[in-house]
């Protein structure tokens, strides 16, 4: 869905804070109107929902449970900041992915116009408020049909340039002789094609079975290991027998640290840039196709890895 939004109060010029971006800004503005204007039985009820996991409500799953923290599997929902020349407008893609997230989108129309009534936080104290308008419904169907919709001739797909618009993230675990095994960001080298493809297979394969029913699917074991054996396909797909990282220019860009209730303090920082794929490129295109709409990466539910694809004849891919 893409909402046009229209400031009330203020410009849109978002200060330069420490941690923070405008899809950060718009996440935590749906996470607080779930949690104090949609839970049915109070915000204190919905903060307890969170943390227990609660499977008891007869509300569920809610767009509070079942969409925007459906832990342990990945967020269904993607909220797209797209910035316009006027600076009283941007847009708002709201990506949702599965029958159980789909079921919600009347729901979450309504909760983007609680947001423009409660306003966005700009920093120094001001806020804006925003209208939105009649949401544009800018796709609707299956995970094939889209990347049909983004590769209307996969056989000729040889060539890919990766364009990141926001900042692509990546993070490998590491042994700490202190804390031991942890997450490390990417600091520098070639795009690790093969780890984030991999992630975004696991990630489809957690998502639909999320999708399935009984309403709760466990993460089993059985479940944990069709998700590693997709992840491992499509990294062998990436092996440089099938394909080459022909550029990569990819710049630090620096957001800061942020603050997490749970885990602390943790950096915030990523890389800008694009980066050009060649050879056989034809059995990827159904998990390229998500990161698009979804992104690539690290840290998607903050809005980042946001990617435009274009064709090696400079086209653009629809996205």
């Amino acid at each position: 869905m893409r909402f046009s939004c229209h400031c009330l109060d203020h410009p849109l010029l978002f200060d330069v804070r420490e941690g923070a971006t405008p899809e950060t800004t718009l996440n935590g503005l749906l996470g607080e109107i779930l949690l104090t204007r949609c839970c049915p039985f109070g915000e204190e009820a919905a903060h307890r929902c969170l943390e227990r996991r609660r499977l008891d409500c007869p509300d569920f799953p809610c767009a509070l449970s079942g969409v925007y923290k459906p832990s342990p599997f990945p967020r269904p929902i993607r909220l797209r900041f797209i910035p316009e020349s006027d600076s009283t407008a941007f847009g708002l893609d709201v990506v949702l992915w599965g029958r159980r997230a789909l079921a919600l989108r009347p729901s979450l129309a309504v909760l983007v116009h609680f947001m423009g009534e409660t306003g966005l936080r700009l920093g120094q104290g001001r806020s804006t408020r925003f209208e939105v308008s009649r949401p544009d419904l800018v796709f609707d169907g299956t995970l094939e049909q889209w990347a049909a919709r983004l590769f209307p001739e996969p056989s000729r797909m040889d060539r890919l340039l990766v364009e990141f618009v926001t900042p692509f993230a990546h993070e490998e675990k590491i042994q700490d002789p202190d804390r031991g095994l942890v997450k490390a960001a990417m600091a520098s080298g070639p795009f690790p094609l093969a780890k984030t493809l991999g992630n975004t297979a696991n990630n489809l394969v957690l998502w639909r079975a999320q999708d399935q029913e009984p309403v709760h699917t466990p993460l089993t074991s059985e479940l944990k290991n069709a998700a590693q054996a997709a992840r491992e396909m499509v990294e062998d797909l990436c092996s440089p027998d099938n394909i080459l990282i022909e550029n990569n220019l990819l710049v630090p860009h620096q957001v800061g640290t942020r603050a997490s209730r749970k885990t602390g303090a943790f950096q915030m920082d990523g890389f800008l840039g694009y980066t050009v794929l060649t050879g056989r490129l034809e059995p990827l295109l159904p998990w390229l196709s998500v990161w698009p709409a979804f992104g690539g990466g690290a840290k998607i539910s903050f809005g980042f890895g946001q990617v435009r694809l274009w064709s090696g004849l400079g086209v653009s891919l629809g996205n």
